[in-house]
């Protein structure tokens, strides 16, 4: 029996946000690899698609699925590239009117 995880806080506020907790019976094949298609119902319910990774969270009254948190991509770049890093905030919008010839 599959259980839907709990809203992640990045879908709060979201439109159809936090699993519509509806009821459903899906049902999946696993294969000789053991290998399994999340059935077209789950991948709605969990606002998933190809590329994207869930974890299965096995507990003692079941198995919750959820999708996995999503790295920011820019994550790794916060910060790396900056010009005025030691200056204050006026030596900073000095540098930015030279840059923009004002």
């Amino acid at each position: 029996m599959w259980h839907l995880g709990k809203c992640p806080e990045r879908l709060a506020g979201a439109v159809g946000a936090c699993y519509p907790y509806k009821m459903a019976r899906s049902k999946a094949k696993i294969s000789s690899e053991g290998q399994i298609t999340l059935p077209a119902a789950v991948l709605e319910a969990l606002q998933v698609g190809a590329g994207d990774v869930v974890a299965f969270e096995v507990h003692a009254d079941g198995v919750n699925v959820v999708p996995e948190h999503r790295p920011d991509r820019f994550a790794a770049y916060v910060g790396k590239y900056r010009a005025g890093k030691g200056q204050s905030a006026e030596e900073i919008d000095c540098w930015l009117r030279e840059m923009r010839g004002r």
